[in-house]
């Protein structure tokens, strides 16, 4: 690198393989896990600009009251 400009980062987290990770080690309560702690791992010391959590759109088959329920929020 050799200049004096700080490395920055945006961190971008897929909240469904998320979840489903820590499902599969077994952290139950996702409300507590330490998001921003994982966000500064993954930064490893450089600057974080902007980090965002987000989950797609629910996809759900005509018929499937209970996807389409999730879908709208019902």
């Amino acid at each position: 690198m050799g200049n004096d400009k700080e490395i920055r980062v945006a961190i971008y987290i897929d909240g469904s393989n998320l979840y489903h990770k820590l499902k599969d080690l077994k952290i139950e309560r996702t409300t507590e896990f330490d998001y921003l702690g994982l966000c500064n791992l993954l930064a490893r010391k450089r600057v974080i600009v902007s980090y965002r959590y987000y989950v797609g759109a629910v996809r759900a088959k005509v018929g499937d009251s209970l996807g389409q329920s999730k879908r709208y929020g019902q």
